[in-house]
């Protein structure tokens, strides 16, 4: 009853934050037709809060046997959305009011037709292949894209100076259109940042490169250019340009640092962010690194942009339950922006993290294994229960796939709900966040057996668990133990893989 309590005092405070005096509301109908569909299917539509794609922004729209879908949605003013179906990705333009019915083929997943009173404006996005990964992001992940294998001077003359031509080449094609003078300009600020951010994506997520080679591609893409809007509200693409540009900022106090004296380079103010390099660690540690380029966003953009970066890096912090790194950034936007239109409906999300904790606090099937600093070895834990299947997940706080694999954790402890399977929870986080690590799994209602080691005494356990040190230190990894405490089969699954991970374990009860 009391969880029932808290999602509705969440979901009443967001309705409010959207139906406040003031704030017009209006609904945007999407609707389309999925063509030659062959059975039935889902298309998915992802409107984000500020930027980033979240699971948690996603509505899975269904097709009827026609292929034909509509949805609505509440707008108060013009957003970018993602629609994506098998895998294909475009951007759409909603406004309040209007309608957009799109059609796509489902044999080669390409749209064929834009109709409605946005039709205009999203032909001329889909011209500029808004959203679409571009083939150098098609070619597949670090380790199997072919362009990761080039040197940087190849890949600066052969991908990114070509891509930033050809972005500007867009810029230019969204203002020859008939399109007002407003969208124009959104459209094209959307365009020229979304070119930056698939090379940063290129230079960050793909190519193997040296710190110092990396500094030379982002002073390439972004020393002519501030993250400064030329169109207020910005769109998602602009904001995320503005998160990337921090990567940027870092660099420049990196070079700061390199030509300082040495006594003087871990105390003396970084530029941008107005801290020396010590403290940021420290409050990189305490508060968290979002904290940390909130400081570099607070200093150096407009009081309007550095507000929407807040309210996204809290948004953050709230969808991935991380009460403690969401509380100090909160406390920015109450003291910064107490007005702000962001502010309701993240305290609520705060709250109902609070809320969580309390109820968890007193909750014994979460088990922090005491003296658990003395513990050497993973089977003085999975010995004490011999006669039950153990599945055993190392992970960390500040691993971004072990939190997301959490997502899938509760539907898997429902599959063996009443069976003799425990879970098992190894973590690796250091004694500074041993406060962060018991408020986190109480947040996230982790039931299970929990223990933690620093990054040193943790290897003592990998060394037992996984022989080959190629696969050691990947996070997260799951083991299962057999009822003997025997460790059984490689390549365990994750919570993600659902039906091949209950079969793996079931095969062992």
């Amino acid at each position: 009853m009391k969880k029932l309590i808290t999602i509705l005092f969440t979901l009443c405070a967001s309705f409010a934050l959207l139906l406040k005096p003031g704030k017009t509301m209006a609904q945007f109908k999407l609707s389309g037709t999925v063509a030659h569909l062959k059975k039935a299917d889902t298309i998915d539509l992802n409107i984000p809060y500020v930027y980033g794609y979240y699971n948690e922004n996603i509505r899975h729209i269904p097709l009827n046997k026609q292929g034909t879908f509509t949805t609505n949605i509440e707008l108060s003013a013009t957003k970018f959305a993602t629609l994506t179906y098998h895998g294909r990705l475009w951007t759409i333009m909603m406004k309040p009011g209007k309608q957009l019915e799109v059609t796509i083929n489902a044999t080669d997943t390409t749209v064929t037709a834009f109709k409605g009173s946005v039709a205009a404006e999203n032909k001329v996005l889909h011209e500029v292949n808004a959203g679409q990964r571009p083939a150098f992001i098609a070619a597949g992940a670090r380790g199997k894209n072919s362009y990761a294998k080039g040197t940087v001077a190849e890949i600066t003359e052969k991908v990114i100076k070509p891509q930033l031509a050809l972005g500007e080449t867009r810029v230019a094609q969204v203002q020859a259109s008939t399109l007002n003078t407003a969208d124009k300009r959104l459209i094209a600020q959307e365009t020229r940042t979304e070119t930056l951010n698939w090379l940063n994506f290129l230079v960050r997520g793909i190519m193997n490169i040296n710190k110092t080679d990396l500094m030379g591609l982002y002073k390439l893409l972004y020393s002519n250019i501030k993250p400064e809007p030329e169109v207020l509200p910005a769109g998602p693409q602009f904001y995320q340009f503005a998160d990337d540009y921090i990567g940027y900022m870092e660099s420049q106090a990196v070079i700061f640092m390199q030509g300082l004296d040495k006594d003087k380079a871990n105390t003396t103010p970084l530029p941008y962010f107005n801290v020396s390099f010590d403290d940021a660690i420290t409050l990189s540690k305490s508060k968290g690194k979002l904290y940390v380029n909130w400081l570099a966003v607070k200093n150096n953009y407009s009081k309007p942009v550095a507000e929407v970066m807040l309210a996204q890096f809290i948004t953050a912090k709230c969808a991935e339950r991380d009460l403690t790194e969401a509380r100090p950034l909160m406390d920015e936007m109450i003291s910064l922006y107490p007005q702000s239109k962001y502010r309701a409906q993240l305290s609520a999300r705060i709250a109902n993290m609070e809320s969580a904790l309390v109820t968890n606090k007193s909750n014994e099937a979460i088990h922090i294994v005491e003296g658990y600093k003395k513990i050497n070895s993973i089977y003085e834990i999975v010995n004490q229960y011999k006669g039950k299947v153990v599945y055993l997940d190392v992970w960390g706080t500040w691993c971004g796939p072990c939190r997301d694999e959490l997502r899938f954790v509760p539907e898997l402890k429902k599959q063996f709900e009443g069976k003799d399977v425990v879970f098992v929870y190894l973590d690796m986080d250091d004694d500074i966040k041993e406060a962060h690590w018991r408020e986190f799994i109480k947040v996230n209602n982790m039931t299970g057996i929990h223990l933690r080691k620093s990054n040193a005494d943790i290897q003592k356990f990998w060394d037992e668990l996984q022989p080959d040190k190629n696969k050691q230190g990947s996070y997260p990894t799951y083991f299962i133990f057999d009822k003997s405490g025997k460790p059984v089969i490689n390549n365990i699954k994750r919570p993600s893989d659902k039906m091949l991970l209950y079969q793996q374990i079931a095969q062992y009860l």
